[in-house]
């Protein structure tokens, strides 16, 4: 799944609302912009290590399908 499906993986099974009323979305935002950034110095092995930290209750199975 790329970034844009995972958000929306996210959206659709946690309490992350989709207008900007929070600061959520905009910090999972920052979370994903900088796993990207990770994935190209480091590769996509450290980017999901990086996501599962900052999203410990996320399912590793579900980090594992993303590719950014």
């Amino acid at each position: 799944m790329n970034k844009d499906e995972f958000k929306r993986w996210i959206y659709d099974n946690y309490n992350v609302p989709d207008n900007n009323c929070t600061l959520a979305p905009q910090m999972l935002d920052s979370i994903m912009d900088y796993a990207e950034e990770i994935t190209w110095r480091e590769g996509l092995g450290e980017a999901h290590l990086f996501i599962l930290r900052m999203l410990p209750s996320l399912p590793q199975s579900i980090i594992q399908r993303v590719v950014l």
